[in-house]
């Protein structure tokens, strides 16, 4: 395994630790501190962002951050939602003129109605599949709250555990195209601590974890470097928004 691949590796392995501390003093809140400090750190070093990433960000923020008041107060959703601001401009420091880079959304019209039309079709065979392997109850509903929450866990989940985690990968290969392996770890480090902080040591089991990564990780994972972030955060919202309809949880 080459140098970067490696130095990936044990990014991959960090963060797998970073998930044992987390639920073993029940602090999740470890993720948002360690995201937000490493995000700083490069805000700080590379000093290249503009008026638009930052007004991009703060809007980030504000359409995640109303989720957290839809139904009584949810500090864990508070925090994502202000997370996100750091994080994406964190990942813009990085990526803003990297040739890995990850675009926002596309330029040309007919890119962008492809790229939603990919996105929607996307999350919703996905969040099918969710309900029919989970196997719900239908309790159909339709809420406001459904909607905040959908918009708060595709924007926050894929700027945070995906966009950022993917910078961070750019970051240690130094920018040159990815070989093989590095691309591969790189999707592993998009998908796996996503995936990992859905449970604890009572629930995890490699059965879950796997499909998850398959069905509900590796597809957004690739949406975000295939097409842009926009399609990503669509069709994440997408899945969400059909589980919190058609089962209202």
């Amino acid at each position: 395994m080459k140098k970067e691949a490696l130095k990936l590796f044990w990014v991959f392995i960090l963060f797998i630790l970073v998930w044992v501390i987390a639920n073993m003093f029940n602090m999740n809140i470890l993720w948002f501190v360690i995201v937000s400090v490493i995000a700083i750190r490069y805000i700080v070093k590379e000093k290249n962002l503009d008026r638009k990433d930052i007004i991009t960000a703060c809007a980030f923020g504000v359409v995640s951050i109303p989720s957290a008041f839809s139904a009584g107060f949810i500090p864990s959703e508070l925090i994502m939602g202000l997370v996100t601001i750091p994080a994406y401009l964190g990942a813009m420091s990085i990526l803003k003129s990297s040739n890995n880079e990850i675009l926002l959304i596309r330029s040309e019209k007919k890119e962008i109605a492809i790229s939603f039309s990919i996105a929607i079709g996307i999350g919703s065979i996905l969040g099918v599949i969710n309900l029919l392997l989970a196997n719900y109850p239908i309790n159909f509903s339709v809420k406001l709250k459904w909607f905040l929450d959908a918009i708060n866990a595709g924007v926050t989940e894929e700027i945070i555990f995906r966009l950022f985690f993917f910078a961070i990968c750019v970051a240690i290969v130094k920018d040159k195209k990815m070989s093989k392996a590095e691309s591969v770890m790189s999707y592993l480090i998009m998908t796996i601590p996503h995936v990992l902080i859905h449970f604890n040591f009572e629930t995890v089991d490699l059965g879950s974890i796997i499909v998850l990564f398959v069905l509900f990780g590796l597809p957004f994972a690739i949406l975000q470097r295939k097409r842009d972030l926009s399609s990503a955060i669509v069709a994440h919202s997408v899945v969400d928004l059909i589980r919190f309809v058609l089962v209202g949880m």
